[in-house]
């Protein structure tokens, strides 16, 4: 019975000195592979950063520079007018003239709007088709399926 007792104590007394250098070392263990994941994802972090810092806004097409171009020149040559039509364009999408003109935006008249649409049609920023019906004739204007991307650009630039 004293052996059991003894054994006991011992296995007791061992299991508590585990225990306590477990407590004491853990925790200084945890914290040195905690530092060395922060090391590593600190390591990645800069890398990115590098990375990103290298990236340039993607440069245009030809296609692109040619279509922002013509867009520039045709905005530079018609105005302010030509940009509230164009936006309002922009917003309704289509503008049909036929026996009434559509509504316009303030300060723009219907014969005004007939002949800078057309200019515009010149300058390929805006597309027409036409329809024809016993009272005549409907002309349809939107914005040129290739134009849109750079008119939203231009009608409506970062501030």
């Amino acid at each position: 019975m004293q052996i059991t007792v003894i054994s006991l104590v011992g296995f007791l007394a061992l299991c508590g000195l585990v225990f306590f250098v477990n407590l004491l070392l853990t925790p200084g263990m945890l914290d040195a592979e905690a530092q060395q994941r922060y090391e590593v994802l600190l390591g990645r972090e800069t890398a990115l950063a590098a990375e990103n810092s290298e990236l340039k806004t993607p440069k245009r097409s030809r296609a692109d520079e040619a279509r922002l171009q013509i867009a520039k020149s045709a905005l530079e040559k018609h105005g302010d007018q030509g940009i509230t039509l164009l936006r309002h364009l922009r917003i309704h999408g289509k503008l049909v003239f036929g026996s009434f003109d559509p509504v316009l935006p303030a300060g723009i008249r219907g014969e005004q709007a007939r002949a800078l649409i057309q200019l515009l049609v010149t300058d390929q920023l805006v597309s027409v088709s036409q329809a024809r019906h016993p009272g005549g004739y409907d002309y349809t204007y939107a914005i040129a399926p290739g134009m849109a991307d750079v008119l939203d650009e231009l009608l409506y630039p970062d501030t």
